[in-house]
């Protein structure tokens, strides 16, 4: 971040690259002790010139090293020293280098289109009028991270234990925002997330009352001294949303923050292409907004919709499963990211997968594991079995999504 803006300038004066190892999982290298850390090892000559190309590395731990992909990537591709941040990016599949390229080409960032982005101005701590109850005349909404949804705003949550309102007063008007069209994205995000930006379009109306009150860990697009429309904001949302920004970000940041700094450098295509990809995002024909997301802002932007994923990257055939869940009526437990993954094994679909390929199959549950490992690099281990069988697979067979021992309906449960 801009901390340690001088050092980095500094360091890259004085040391020439060459060689660059980053170790992709955070758990592996302290996993005794269950500590979550990011490792990267440098090696540089000091005094020398920089060289024109880097040899980079990557592995998900110690273990699988003598396997890690390795590439040599343009120094100019990674590190401009001409820039005011001075920002090194580490890619880590051949992909990332595509996704840099195509980035590069967009000029434009918020402020070209006359906006900005913000922090939530509401600190819990600093206000006593944060309430449980109140009428809409008295109270605005209050809208915490949870609330946000990739394309969503979903408000009020059910037992969710945090006053979602907020009394309206001489006191707390500078806290509230206009109820106006505005992209909220949330402000933390974990690298072992599906999608390291969760953005969501909160139109006027939308919510029944004249101010909202957003919480200080969600960052708001706005556009000073005027407003946002709705095709700028369901284009915005769905496109920060999109496989090709989490890619992008992925190289940018390692941290838990998705920083108001970070989202204001973004490149950004055409605003035309934005508003035509809102538009599109508007007329959906009944079908899930989040299911369109990637085919949309692809085809608009003219990406490359068959483009494979790089270790972390986007899934958003979890996403579409997680959203089918939801459509089908489950509740929240049986429709998260485990939910998700074995919906996928259990019809035999992979991330590039079109759904009509989805398979009627019996599967066991160590099957499912595997499966889940192979292609969505989520790791479980076997004694998660039980996990899997009473907080998935139960409720999946009352639900009628799934017959248990189709084949043999003799085998014990455990089979």
């Amino acid at each position: 971040g801009p901390y340690f803006r001088r050092f980095r300038k500094w360091f890259f004066q004085n040391v020439a690259l060459e060689f660059v190892h980053l170790f992709t999982s955070r758990t592996e290298a302290f996993e005794h002790d269950s500590v979550l850390q990011e490792n990267v090892i440098l090696a540089g000559r000091k005094g020398a010139g920089q060289p024109d190309s880097v040899r980079i590395s990557s592995s998900n731990g110690a273990g699988d090293l003598a396997q890690a992909h390795e590439q040599d990537v343009p120094l100019k591709a990674i590190l401009d020293l001409d820039s005011l941040d001075a920002v090194l990016i580490i890619p880590t599949d051949p992909v990332d280098t595509i996704i840099r390229e195509i980035f590069g080409h967009w000029s434009d960032r918020l402020h070209s289109f006359g906006l900005n982005i913000s922090t939530g101005p509401i600190v819990p701590f600093r206000t006593d009028a944060l309430i449980d109850e109140g009428g809409e005349a008295d109270t605005a909404p209050v809208l915490w991270m949870q609330h946000i949804g990739r394309m969503t705003v979903t408000w009020p949550l059910l037992r969710f234990g945090k006053s979602q309102r907020i009394q309206i007063g001489n006191d707390t008007y500078s806290l509230l925002l206009p109820n106006e069209n505005y992209v909220l994205i949330r402000r933390f995000s974990a690298k072992e997330e599906n999608c390291r930006i969760t953005a969501a379009p909160c139109l006027k109306g939308s919510l029944p009352f004249k101010f909202l009150g957003i919480e200080n860990h969600i960052n708001y697009l706005h556009r000073p001294g005027g407003t946002l429309s709705k095709t700028e904001a369901l284009g915005l949302a769905a496109f920060l949303n999109s496989r090709w920004v989490d890619q992008y970000f992925r190289q940018l940041s390692g941290n838990t923050q998705v920083n108001a700094t970070e989202l204001r450098n973004l490149p950004l295509p055409a605003l035309d292409k934005i508003k035509r990809i809102g538009e599109r995002m508007q007329n959906t024909d009944g079908v899930s907004q989040v299911a369109l997301i990637n085919k949309v802002v692809g085809e608009e932007l003219g990406l490359p919709l068959d483009m494979q994923n790089g270790n972390g990257g986007h899934m958003s055939k979890i996403e579409e499963a997680k959203d089918l869940l939801k459509l089908i009526g489950l509740p929240p437990a049986q429709r998260n990211e485990l939910a998700a993954l074995i919906l996928l094994a259990l019809a035999n679909l992979a991330e590039t997968d079109p759904w009509r390929n989805a398979q009627r199959r019996s599967i066991r549950i160590h099957d499912m594991i595997v499966f889940v490992e192979q292609n969505y690099h989520r790791r479980y281990a076997e004694n998660t079995r039980e996990t899997f069988r009473r907080q998935v697979l139960h409720q999946f067979e009352q639900a009628r999504i799934i017959d248990r021992n189709p084949d043999d309906p003799s085998l014990p449960t455990n089979s």
